[in-house]
C-alpha cells in the first residue's frame, strides 16, 4: 500500500516533456457588398484576416509539494505544462507557489500573499454564467500577510491580516483583516459568509451567499444566491449593496466555450452549460433596477443542431427614474444545423438576431449588443439609437469540398430600426484552417 500511495505521489509531479504539442492557424478572405450604397456609389471590397498558434510542451503539468501530518510545512509549487504563442502573444509556461502553510492538526498558517475575499460570488447559467454576482466587498489594497485557518472536507475558516506596502516601504502600519467561512459541501449544499474591514480607510465589508446542487439522474438543479454590503467612515447605513440570486437546469457540464450561433459566438458569451436557466441581479441602492437574465444553451438535444438564447430585461423599481422610463428588453439568439452530404461533405446552415429596445441602457448582458457588425464593413450598431436596435444574419458554411477548407455565405442587416442604412451587406469567405 505504501509502494502504491508513493508511486502516485510521484505521477502528479512535473516532468521534462519537450515537444511541440499544437500548432494551428487559419486564414480567411472575405469579398462583400454593401446593399446600402445605391447604383452610382456602389461599394464592394475584400477583407483578410490570420490567426496562428503555436503550443510548445515544456513539461508534464503537475505540482510538486512536501508531506506530512501532525505539526508540518506545506509547500506545493504547481508547472503549467505548456508555452503558447498566439499572434506573438507569448503566455502560459507558468510555475508557482500554490500553497504554503504550516500545519498544526486541521489548524494552519499560511505565510502566502492571501487571496481571501468577501464576496466574489458568481452565477451559474446557461450561457455566461461569471457575468452576473456579488463582487468582493471591503477594501482589498492590503497585499502581504499571513492567514489564520482552520479547514477539513465540509467546513473551514480563513482569517486574513494584511498590510499594504507604499513602493519598496513595508513599514506603513496599513492594515486590514477579512474573515470568511465556508460551508463545502453538505449532500448538496454550500454556504459562504465574511466580513472585511479596513483599519485605515475604515471601510467595512459584509457578505453572505448559499448553493445547493440537485442531482436528478444525469441532469442537475443548480441555485445560487448571495448579498453583500459595504459600510463607509462617516457614511450613514450601507452602501454599494448587491443581491444576486440564479437557478439552473442542465444536463451537461460547463465549458469555456461560447454559443456558437450568430451574435453570441465570441468571448463575450462564453462560459456555456447546456441547459436552461434565470439570474436576477438587484443592485441596492435608490434609484436601482431588477435585471433578469434567462439564457438556454441546447447542447447535444438533438444531433448536430445548436441553439442558443441569452436575454436582459431591466425593470425600473427605484423611485428616482425619468419619467417615461421603462421596461428595458434585449435579446440576442441563433440557431445552426449541421447537415451530412454524402461521406465528407457537409452543409450548416445558420441564422440569428439581436434586439434591444430604447430603454435598454446597462447593456451587461454578454456585451452582445454594443458589438460591432462581423461584416466587411466594420460598422457598429448600438442600442444608442432612440428606436433601439435589430440586427438579422442568416448563411450558410460548407466544408469538405476541399480539404481544410470552408466556405460561407451570408448576409446581415445593419440596424433595421434606424432612418437610415437599414438594408445591410451580403459576404462570401472561403477560410483555410490547420
Amino acid at each position: 500500500m505504501a509502494a502504491m500511495v508513493a508511486a502516485a505521489a510521484m505521477a502528479d509531479e512535473p516532468d521534462v516533456d519537450l515537444k511541440i504539442a499544437e500548432i494551428s492557424g487559419n486564414a480567411k478572405v472575405t469579398w462583400g457588398i454593401d446593399l446600402d450604397s445605391d447604383a452610382v456609389t456602389g461599394r464592394t471590397g475584400f477583407k483578410n484576416e490570420t490567426e496562428a498558434k503555436l503550443k510548445v510542451n515544456i513539461a508534464n503539468g503537475g505540482s510538486k509539494l512536501t508531506e506530512g501530518e501532525g505539526v508540518w510545512g506545506e509547500l506545493e509549487v504547481k508547472v503549467a505544462d505548456a508555452l503558447t504563442v498566439e499572434n506573438g502573444s507569448v503566455g502560459g509556461g507558468s510555475a508557482a507557489i500554490e500553497t504554503a502553510k504550516l500545519h498544526i492538526g486541521d489548524l494552519y498558517i499560511g505565510i502566502k500573499s492571501g487571496d481571501t475575499q468577501v464576496g466574489g460570488l458568481n452565477l451559474s447559467n446557461a450561457l455566461r454564467s461569471d457575468k452576473y454576482g456579488v463582487a468582493a466587498k471591503g477594501d482589498y489594497a492590503t497585499a502581504h500577510g499571513l492567514t489564520v485557518g482552520y479547514g477539513n472536507d465540509l467546513f473551514g475558516i480563513d482569517v486574513d491580516f494584511r498590510s499594504a506596502p507604499s513602493g519598496t516601504d513595508y513599514y506603513t502600519d496599513d492594515y486590514a483583516i477579512a474573515a470568511e467561512a465556508q460551508l463545502k459541501d453538505l449532500s448538496g449544499l454550500s454556504a459562504k459568509a465574511g466580513v472585511s474591514y479596513a483599519i485605515d480607510s475604515k471601510k467595512l465589508g459584509l457578505f453572505g451567499s448559499v448553493g445547493y446542487k440537485l442531482a436528478m439522474g444525469d441532469n442537475y438543479l443548480k441555485v445560487s444566491a448571495g448579498a453583500g454590503f459595504e459600510k463607509l467612515d462617516g457614511v450613514d447605513g450601507l452602501s454599494n449593496g448587491e443581491a444576486a440570486a440564479s437557478v439552473l437546469y442542465a444536463w451537461g457540464d460547463e465549458k469555456d466555450e461560447n454559443g456558437g450561433v450568430y451574435y453570441l459566438d465570441n468571448d463575450n458569451a462564453k462560459k456555456r452549460t447546456p441547459g436552461v436557466g434565470v439570474a436576477v441581479y438587484l443592485p441596492l441602492v435608490k434609484n436601482t433596477y431588477l435585471d433578469i437574465v434567462p439564457a438556454f444553451y441546447s447542447g447535444e438535444i438533438v444531433e448536430n443542431l445548436t441553439a442558443s438564447v441569452l436575454g436582459e430585461f431591466e425593470i425600473p423599481v427605484g423611485p428616482d427614474w425619468p419619467d417615461g422610463t421603462g421596461l428595458g428588453m434585449a435579446v440576442a439568439g441563433g440557431v445552426s444545423y449541421k447537415v451530412a452530404v454524402g461521406d465528407a461533405i457537409t452543409v450548416t446552415p445558420q441564422a440569428g438576431f439581436r434586439f434591444a429596445n430604447a430603454d435598454y441602457a446597462a447593456g451587461k448582458a454578454g456585451g452582445v449588443f454594443t458589438a460591432s457588425n462581423t461584416d466587411n464593413s466594420g460598422l457598429t450598431d448600438t442600442v444608442a439609437d432612440p428606436d433601439g436596435l435589430l440586427n438579422v444574419k442568416a448563411g450558410v458554411e460548407i466544408g469538405g469540398l476541399i480539404p481544410n477548407t470552408t466556405f460561407s455565405a451570408w448576409y446581415q442587416s445593419r440596424n433595421m430600426f434606424a432612418d437610415t442604412a437599414k438594408a445591410g451587406t451580403f459576404n462570401i469567405q472561403a477560410k483555410i484552417a490547420l
